[in-house]
């Protein structure tokens, strides 16, 4: 896990522009991604450039640091993430009389795309960014992986491209013109993240997941998609298989992908709560007989409530010899860390604070790699999102058929505004139509008519208070999605709330403390691996298959409890937070609660003068 950059200048349009200077920048404003060591490469010509940023996991050796040369110095990488299957793609590699100087995945990448060029990455399972350059072709070759764990952002600027594994080097560089990007803020406003491919800038995006792009003189910057995960949500098929084997395969791969995931060569961790994902890496590394330490984090407001996890995350380790670290966050401590947090985020966010203190414990302990059971409900159907999004639709559906149901619809609307104040349901009757708009009206934040009213957008963004505004939005960033219902959620829960939600926070919340967050559950191999299984899944209760899955068995306390999701006290913490710091004024009431996504925004992006609110 580390942080890559680079600069790529047109041959003709140099100027005066400091390659080095910017490469040196641009690493130091990431040094927390990587502060074993700090590489630089520059070309000849000084128009090309690569950085890199090192957390030393694999082959801690220093002849592993980066960027890294090809034997023949015609291949130069800087590469970001893990490859868990490194080992036996060298050992095809050797098959080709292929030769290694280093114990690293990375040097098996560079050896991988000599031999095979972008078709090696389907066989790299793992989480990366990838930056080579090509002295032959003169061009680099930049890739993200299928999932979009690893980030990768590509700015624009007159002369050529400046790329970061954040958006504040890239800005920092001064190269690139800050330029708001209304639809990546809009995004926000919506979700609560910034949907990929957009940032907060219109000349900076984020490579897509599953692509990979070239960049050179000639052709400019030119995108392919090499994998789509939503294609193995999109139909639900017929499959001829038994209760039993599906246990057993289900096994299997479960296994198979944590032990990959386990993969290095400094000790490791799991982020443990109360849950059934967390418990079920717990179970599998005992079975495994892989040794780690538990890391807990609790808040002393859930304490003795149905939001404590400790007595939960105690009740899987029970009896196990196993080192179990409890790290309590209080109000004073959150209020003292979170203008880091707000620095760390790179993209504003609405999540992320629980992740970024189970890392900061992780840190503590001296540990640099951390795993967590993220992705688990994508992939097992976990989330209530997927029997009551469709529940919602079809009953919608039903009340619409008889006498004056659409006015039906708006009392029950306006029912439930009144109650919770949260007025996406004023639009119950038309956000209930279809899929889109009933995931936004499960996972959004806020409607498009709030924020026309409070934020500087509605001249920006055409057609904001059109009632199918929403559903086009979507559209756009995902395209069309599965006739079955349950699987079109899945397909929006991973492409929109797993990949631009919890997996960007995950990457920015640990990288702050120079803490490699590995994702067993969200991995393209194991994807691939049930696939053909992944429509039964979706009919049956997919997490008791998950639970199933393991020797060790889980309690039945934490799999009878009910679901709560990783959460902080957040309301609680943000009372009576001081006017001078620009927060809020009393409570975190709806209209400070925009006041502190202005707030967020802006403090991000200090030196931006972005400002939004009317």
């Amino acid at each position: 896990m580390c942080g890559i950059a680079g600069i790529f200048v047109n041959a003709n349009k140099l100027n005066n522009i400091n390659v080095k200077k910017t490469l040196n920048q641009l690493c130091e404003n990431m040094h927390r991604r990587g502060p074993d060591n700090k590489g630089i490469w520059i070309s000849k010509n000084k128009y090309v450039g690569l950085g890199h940023n090192r957390l030393s996991i694999i082959d801690i050796n220093q002849r592993s640091n980066q960027p890294m040369f090809s034997e023949d110095n015609n291949y130069i990488i800087s590469f970001n993430g893990e490859i868990y299957n490194f080992k036996e793609l060298k050992t095809f590699l050797s098959r080709f009389k292929i030769k290694f100087r280093t114990k690293s995945d990375t040097e098996v990448i560079l050896k991988l795309y000599q031999l095979k060029g972008p078709k090696m990455l389907s066989m790299l399972r793992g989480m990366f960014s990838i930056a080579i350059w090509d002295k032959k072709k003169e061009r680099f070759f930049l890739a993200r992986d299928p999932y979009g764990i690893k980030p990768l952002y590509i700015g624009k600027f007159e002369n050529g491209y400046v790329f970061s594994s954040q958006v504040k080097p890239i800005l920092n560089s001064k190269l690139v013109v800050h330029k708001i990007d209304y639809e990546g803020i809009l995004s926000f406003f919506l979700f609560g993240n910034i949907i990929e491919p957009n940032t907060c800038f219109s000349n900076i995006i984020n490579l897509k997941s599953g692509n990979y792009c070239f960049i050179s003189n000639k052709e400019g910057i030119k995108f392919h998609e090499y994998v789509n995960i939503k294609n193995y949500f999109s139909k639900f098929t017929k499959s001829k298989f038994s209760n039993d084997m599906l246990n057993k395969k289900i096994k299997y791969s479960i296994s198979d992908t944590i032990k990959k995931h386990t993969t290095s060569d400094v000790p490791i961790a799991v982020m443990l709560s109360g849950g059934i994902d967390s418990s079920s890496l717990i179970s599998h590394l005992i079975d495994l007989k892989i040794n780690f330490i538990a890391i807990t984090v609790v808040f002393e407001e859930y304490t003795n409530t149905e939001m404590d996890e400790l007595p939960f995350a105690k009740e899987i380790l029970k009896g196990k010899k196993i080192k179990h670290f409890v790290r309590k966050v209080s109000k004073k401590e959150f209020l003292n860390d979170i203008d880091n947090i707000i620095d760390a985020m790179d993209q504003p966010s609405i999540d992320g604070i629980n992740t970024w203190y189970a890392c900061k414990a992780a840190s503590e302990k001296k540990i640099k790699v951390l795993l967590s059971g993220v992705g688990g409900d994508e992939l097992f159907f976990g989330y209530p999102s997927f029997g009551q999004i469709p529940y919602l639709i079809n009953f919608t559906s039903l009340i619409k058929k008889i006498p004056f149901g659409d006015k039906v619809l708006t009392f029950i609307g306006d029912k439930l505004y009144r109650k919770t104040k949260n007025q996406k349901w004023k639009y119950l009757n038309f956000f209930c139509s279809n899929v889109y708009t009933a995931f936004w009206l499960k996972r959004g934040i806020l409607t498009p008519f709030e924020i026309n009213k409070q934020f500087q957008l509605k001249t920006k963004i055409k057609n904001m208070n059109n009632i199918n505004f929403i559903e086009k939005f979507m559209k756009k960033k995902i395209g069309s999605v599965s006739k079955n219902k349950i699987l079109a959620v899945a397909q929006l829960e991973n492409c929109f709330y797993l990949r631009n939600q919890l997996l960007r926070d995950s990457d920015w919340a640990s990288m702050y403390h120079s803490v490699e967050l590995r994702t067993p559950f969200v991995d393209y191999f194991l994807l691939n691996d049930l696939k053909m299984y992944i429509s039964y899944l979706s009919k049956s209760s997919g997490k008791a298959h998950l639970v199933k899955s393991s020797q060790t068995k889980i309690p039945s306390s934490i799999v009878k409890r009910k679901k709560t999701g990783f959460n902080i006290p957040v309301t609680n913490w943000t009372k009576g937070w001081l006017s001078d710091k620009n927060f809020m004024d009393k409570a975190i009431g709806k209209s400070n609660y925009l006041k502190l996504i202005d707030h967020v925004i802006k403090n991000i992006y200090k030196k931006s003068n972005i400002s939004l609110m009317k």
